[in-house]
C-alpha cells in the first residue's frame, strides 16, 4: 500500500500543507505521519510556521494518532514530541495551544480511570446498552399510541438518547472479533443500573465532545472537581445542522399519506431533500412527485432506489420489536432482488463502524440483523450513505445546489457556470500558468462584484463527522483554492476575457458581464454553504482568507431583501440566550439594507433557525435542552 503523505510543501510559498483528518484516522498512517513530524520539526525554524504547528495540533486532537473516538490512547510518544514543539516554538498563541491540550490530556487521563472501568468487558457493556435501549423503545412506542403530538418533545428527546446508546453499541462491537463471539452471550439482556457501564459510555460522550466540539475541560484546585463544558458554539452548530436535515429528510415520511405515496416512494421522495436543492419555503405535492419519477428508476449497485427503499420498509415489517436484539438474516426469499444484488447489498450495508449505517453484522459466515437499528433506522439517511461516494450523484447534488442558488437571483447581473454534468461550462481562464475557476460572479446592490462559491457538503450524523466534514474547507484545500481564483478575478477582472477557455467565450452572461466597468478593487467573495458553519471557522475564513460564509437560506432572504432574522424558530425572549456571539448585535449591523454585501463576521445559529416548511408537524427547537452528568467528582454539561 502507497504511503499516505501528510506534509507536502508549497514550492511557492515555502509552506506546508498538512494532511486530512480521515487519512490520520487510519492506525496504518500513524507510523509514517510521526516520523514526517519530527523531521519537519528537525529541519525547520518554527517561528516561521505558526500556522502549521496550529494545525498539527488540531489533527493529534481531532484524529485518532493519540487518543481515538472511544477514548482509548495510541502513540504516547506524541505528547513528548508536543513538548519539543513547544520548547522550539516562541509564538505565544502556539505555546498555549500546547499547554492548553497537555493540560486537557492529563485531565482526560483522570477521567479515565474514574469513568473507564479498568477490565472491559465489551459484551456485557453491549447487553447493558441494549436493555436500556429496548426500555426507551418502549416508551416511544407507548408515546406513539397515546398522542404522536403531544409527546414529540418526549419522543424525540428519547430517540437522541437511543442514538448515543447505539452509538456505544457500534464501538464495543469494533473492539470483538465477530468470528469469535457467542450469540447467546451478545444477545443477553442484564436489566438494572450498572455505573460502569454507564459511566463507560459517558466516558466516551466526553471525549467525543472535547475532540470534535471544543468542549472545555478545568480542575477546581479547591474541590478537586473536574467539570467538562460542552456547552458552546461547535455544539450548538451541530444540533441546528441535525435538526435542519433529519426534518427535511423525514418530511415526505410524515406526510406519505397526505401525498397519497407508498412508504418507498415517500423514502425516494426523502431523499430528493438531499440531492435536490429547494430554497422556497414551502412544500408542495408536485415538488415531491417530481423528484420521486426522477430518482426512482435510478441504480445503485445494480439496484433501483425505489427498489432498495422498498428492501428497508419489508425489513421493517419482517423483523419485529423482539427479545433478541441480534437475529439472524434469514429473508433472501423474502425480498424481490436477485440473489448476487442482495449479498453485495448486504456487504455493503455489513458493518463497519456505526450500526445506523450498516445495520447487518456478519458473525461466523452469517449475515445478522441488529434489531433496534431496524426499528430506529432512517432509511433516507443509509441510502445516502450509499449514495455520497458515487462521483456522479456528488456531482448531480452540486450542480442542484448551484441551480438554485443562481436561480435565487434573478434580480441581479450575474454570470454564472452553464449546462449539466460533462457539458457544464464552468468560468474557467487559465494565467500565469494556473487554471482559475469559480462559480459565478454576482453585481451587488451597491454595483460592486461579488465573487460567489457554492458550496455543498455530506450531513453529519455525529459532531465526529460534522468536524471532519467542515474540516474540508482546509484539508481539501476549499479556501485556499478559492482565494487564488478570487484574487486572479481582482487581479485580471476585465482582462479575463482574453485568458478564458474557448468554450467560456459562448456563455452569454460571462461576455456580457464582463465588457462593463465596476469597481473590481472593492470586490469580494462569498461562500454559500448548505452546511451552518460555526463561528471559529466563520472568523477564520475571514481572516485568513478574506471569505464570507452564509447558510442557503439566509443568503436567499439577503438576496430577497428580507432581515436575516425573519422565519427563525427561536422567539426574540431567548435571543441572549442562546446567540452564539454577541458581534451581530455590537457591531451595529443594518440586517435589513439592500446589499448582499450585509454579511455579519460571525452568523449566529439562532437566526439560522427557521421552519423552512409550512407544515405543522416539522419541529425545530425553540431552545436547547442542557444535560448534566455527574460521577464521582466529575461534571459533564452538554446539549440533549
Amino acid at each position: 500500500m502507497r504511503k499516505r503523505k501528510f506534509f507536502v510543501k508549497d514550492k511557492e510559498t515555502e509552506h506546508y500543507f498538512i494532511g486530512k483528518i480521515e487519512d490520520l484516522n487510519r492506525s496504518e498512517n500513524h507510523k509514517n505521519f510521526i516520523f514526517e513530524l519530527n523531521k519537519f520539526i528537525e529541519e525547520n525554524d518554527l517561528n516561521n510556521y505558526k500556522e502549521e504547528l496550529l494545525r498539527i495540533i488540531f489533527l493529534i486532537k481531532a484524529s485518532d494518532v493519540l487518543i481515538d473516538c472511544n477514548g482509548d490512547f495510541h502513540n504516547i510518544e506524541l505528547l513528548n514530541t508536543l513538548r519539543l514543539m513547544r520548547r522550539k516554538a516562541k509564538d505565544i498563541e502556539v505555546i498555549n495551544s500546547i499547554n492548553t491540550f497537555l493540560a486537557d490530556i492529563k485531565l482526560i487521563n483522570k477521567i479515565s480511570k474514574r469513568l473507564k472501568p479498568q477490565t472491559l468487558n465489551y459484551i456485557h457493556i453491549i447487553n447493558k446498552m441494549n436493555y436500556y435501549i429496548y426500555d426507551q423503545l418502549e416508551q416511544i412506542d407507548e408515546f406513539e399510541r397515546t398522542s404522536i403530538q403531544t409527546n414529540l418533545n418526549n419522543i424525540i428527546e428519547l430517540q437522541h438518547s437511543i442514538e448515543n446508546l447505539v452509538e456505544t453499541v457500534s464501538k464495543c462491537l469494533a473492539h470483538l472479533n465477530l468470528n469469535e463471539v457467542n450469540l447467546t452471550d451478545l444477545n443477553k439482556s442484564i436489566k438494572g443500573l450498572n455505573k460502569n457501564s454507564l459511566s463507560f459510555q459517558s466516558y466516551q460522550e466526553i471525549v467525543n465532545c472535547w475532540k470534535y466540539a471544543n468542549a472545555s475541560i478545568t480542575r477546581n484546585r479547591l474541590s478537586r472537581k473536574i467539570v467538562v463544558n460542552g456547552i458552546n458554539d461547535f455544539f450548538r452548530t451541530f444540533i441546528a445542522n441535525r435538526t435542519i436535515n433529519l426534518e427535511n429528510r423525514q418530511l415526505p415520511s410524515k406526510i406519505h399519506q397526505r401525498l397519497k405515496l407508498s412508504k418507498s416512494e415517500a423514502i425516494v421522495a426523502g431523499l430528493g431533500e438531499e440531492i435536490f436543492s429547494d430554497l422556497s419555503s414551502i412544500r408542495n405535492e408536485e415538488t415531491f412527485r417530481s423528484r420521486l419519477s426522477k430518482l426512482k428508476n435510478q441504480k445503485i449497485y445494480n439496484i433501483r432506489l425505489i427498489d432498495l427503499a422498498d428492501f428497508f420498509v419489508q425489513l421493517k415489517k419482517k423483523y419485529s420489536f423482539g427479545n433478541a436484539p441480534f437475529v439472524k438474516f434469514d429473508g433472501i426469499s423474502s425480498f424481490e432482488l436477485p440473489y448476487n444484488d442482495l449479498m453485495n447489498l448486504l456487504n455493503r450495508l455489513s458493518f463497519r463502524y456505526d450500526l445506523f449505517d450498516s445495520p447487518f453484522i456478519m458473525i461466523k459466515g452469517s449475515y445478522y440483523v441488529y434489531i433496534p437499528a431496524i426499528k430506529t433506522i432512517d432509511p433516507v439517511h443509509v441510502l445516502y450513505c450509499l449514495l455520497k461516494n458515487d462521483k456522479k450523484w456528488q456531482d448531480q447534488r452540486g450542480e442542484s445546489f448551484e441551480d438554485e442558488i443562481y436561480n435565487s437571483m434573478n434580480n441581479y447581473t450575474f454570470a454564472k457556470s452553464e449546462g449539466v454534468g460533462k457539458k457544464r461550462n464552468k468560468l474557467k481562464f487559465r494565467r500565469d500558468g494556473k487554471e482559475h475557476e469559480i462559480d459565478a460572479i454576482v453585481i451587488d446592490d451597491d454595483n460592486i462584484p461579488m465573487v460567489l462559491e457554492c458550496k455543498t457538503f455530506s450531513n453529519a450524523y455525529s459532531i465526529r463527522e460534522l468536524r471532519i466534514e467542515l474540516d474540508k474547507i482546509y484539508s481539501k484545500k476549499y479556501a485556499l483554492k478559492f482565494k487564488e481564483h478570487f484574487d486572479a478575478v481582482q487581479k485580471y477582472n476585465s482582462k479575463i476575457l482574453t485568458f478564458c477557455d474557448k468554450n467560456l467565450k459562448s456563455n452569454r452572461s460571462f461576455n456580457h458581464l464582463m465588457k462593463q466597468k465596476f469597481n473590481w478593487s472593492g470586490a469580494y467573495c462569498l461562500l454559500v454553504s448548505n452546511l451552518i458553519f460555526p463561528t471559529e471557522i466563520i472568523k477564520d475564513l475571514q481572516e485568513k482568507y478574506n471569505i464570507s460564509v452564509i447558510f442557503e437560506f439566509d443568503f436567499k432572504k439577503l438576496v430577497d431583501h428580507r432581515s436575516l432574522y425573519e422565519n427563525k424558530a427561536f422567539t426574540a425572549p431567548d435571543l441572549n440566550k442562546i446567540m452564539l456571539n454577541k458581534l451581530l448585535i455590537d457591531n451595529d449591523i443594518n440586517l435589513t439594507q439592500n446589499n448582499i454585501k450585509a454579511i455579519s463576521l460571525s452568523q449566529p445559529v439562532k437566526k439560522m433557525f427557521y421552519s423552512r416548511n409550512s407544515i405543522k408537524n416539522v419541529v425545530i427547537p425553540e431552545k436547547l435542552k442542557e444535560g448534566l452528568y455527574k460521577y464521582k467528582n466529575i461534571e459533564y454539561h452538554y446539549y440533549l
